[in-house]
């Protein structure tokens, strides 16, 4: 039968070849409603993001996760609760979002003092500062004086690192020797008396001119912050002496490699996770442009709905063309297949092989026209208007499994289409096919009454109904009633 198909296909060539164009066309028009749909809402969601960070200077993916340690715990239960939402903030929370991101990890003591002179000397002035481990700042600050700091306290002194507006906000200056208090009391003796920390600023720095991702919060933040390299600052007072008054874990996220059609898995996720953390006393997170996320499954929605309305009737056309052809097809084919049902061919052979020769052709329609689709959508993206090209960045298309799933859908479509002439045309014997020969044509009954030359009349005395009236209306300026 194969080979019985494709001489077929040979015998009427050029209706084939127009009934293949046909068939890309209509599966390359549903197949470009999820392929466009997904490039204009990446587009519009890398816009808003960028639109976000412009208004608000923030970073767009921050996903934030904040511990208050010291007002929620007390003792060994501080490091007890950092150690568990450490082990879960990043394998059970930030991984599962499964999109790249930059981690960025801070403990601290906020309620530090130092004493020094005052402006006239007579008497010590208490400052309050801040004393910070922060992961990898080494590798993201500017420094502006002296070096980075060692990750090994030197004779007992802890190096750190200040801003260069800690010279006036904490009246201090590099290479100075403090001697820090935990007013908290956290660092104390087994008298309870305050166990003071002695830091040496080594180094100013501050934030780059271009910032990266890094950079979750603002400079200003920083001010009055010491910095010392995490790993000291962990086993040296959150580990060891129970010190630890917040824990704060910064995820910065590749918003860029978001994908519009992981959205609902992402904000359910989201969900999912701030539900979560309500649970727990002390916790504070936050994925602030989870607004902007949250409207996009909506927008699909209905710019996916536009889509459809605006192909349908262009779809609905093509349905027509590929019914026509197919038509054609059968009407060169009908003494054949009078012929093979006079030899024994039954009614469902020859269908079968006109389903093959539908599936032939629209399996070749669903291999190319997605291909179609994006060549179409590649067009759409870089005009402006009808006929109107701009200079317009490409849009960001990616074929999925939506694509390839609409692209079948129209292919069955397609050989249903094909199939309606062929299923008529089965069910004619030899016999009924030669007295249709030799009957004489007659007129449907629309032809014998005239009604095509009816309704052209009407529509000719309408049009000149529509042009008189307007004509009306310019010389008088009112619109009459009737004409």
């Amino acid at each position: 039968m194969f080979f019985l198909v494709l001489r077929k296909i040979t015998n009427n060539k050029w209706l084939m070849a127009c009934l293949l164009i046909g068939s890309i066309l209509a599966v390359a028009m549903v197949s470009s409603i999820p392929l466009y749909t997904n490039g204009i809402l990446q587009r519009m969601l890398t816009k808003d993001m960028e639109q976000y960070q412009k208004d608000t200077g923030y970073y767009p993916g921050r996903y934030i996760m904040e511990l208050n340690a010291y007002s929620n715990y007390t003792g060994k239960a501080r490091v007890d609760a950092y150690n568990y939402f450490n082990n879960r903030v990043e394998k059970d929370m930030a991984a599962k979002l499964n999109v790249p991101y930059i981690k960025v990890q801070r403990l601290g003591l906020d309620y530090m003092t130092f004493e020094q002179p005052s402006a006239d000397g007579r008497k010590l002035t208490k400052t309050y500062c801040k004393l910070y481990g922060v992961t990898d700042f080494e590798r993201h600050i500017e420094l502006v004086a002296g070096r980075l700091p060692l990750a090994e306290p030197v004779n007992g002194v802890y190096e750190v690192v200040a801003t260069k507006q800690a010279e006036n906000s904490l009246n201090v200056m590099l290479g100075q020797e403090l001697t820090l208090t935990d007013e908290t009391k956290m660092l104390a003796d087994k008298e309870g008396n305050p166990d003071p920390i002695k830091v040496k600023i080594v180094g100013l720095y501050q934030r780059p001119a271009k910032a990266d991702v890094w950079w979750s919060e603002g400079s200003a933040s920083m001010e009055t912050a010491l910095l010392m390299n995490f790993n000291t600052f962990n086993l040296s007072f959150a580990q060891n002496r129970y010190a630890l008054t917040t824990a704060y874990w910064y995820f910065g996220i590749d918003y860029g490699k978001l994908k519009v059609e992981d959205l609902q898995y992402f904000n359910a996720q989201l969900d999912a996770q701030e539900k979560y953390f309500k649970k727990y006393a002390g916790t504070k997170w936050e994925y602030p442009a989870r607004k902007i996320l949250a409207q996009y499954e909506k927008r699909a929605d209905q710019l996916r709905l536009t889509l459809w309305v605006l192909q349908a009737p262009i779809l609905l056309m093509l349905a027509f063309y590929i019914f026509m052809v197919s038509q054609l097809i059968i009407e060169n084919d009908r003494n054949e297949i009078a012929v093979m049902k006079s030899r024994g061919a039954s009614g469902m052979q020859i269908f079968g092989s006109y389903l093959l020769q539908s599936a032939l052709l629209s399996g070749v329609s669903v291999c190319a026209g997605p291909l179609a689709a994006m060549a179409i959508c590649r067009v759409l993206g870089a005009s402006n208007g009808f006929l109107e090209l701009v200079s317009r960045t490409a849009l960001p298309l990616q074929m999925d499994f939506n694509t390839l799933l609409y692209a079948l859908y129209a292919g069955i479509f397609s050989v249903v289409m094909m199939m309606i002439p062929a299923l008529r045309a089965t069910r004619v014997t030899i016999v009924e096919h030669k007295q249709k020969k030799a009957r004489r044509w007659k007129a449907p009954f629309w032809q014998k009454m005239f009604l095509d030359v009816i309704l052209l009349g009407a529509s000719l005395y309408g049009l000149f109904q529509y042009n008189l009236r307007n004509e009306t209306v310019l010389v008088t300026a009112v619109e009459g009633m009737s004409v």
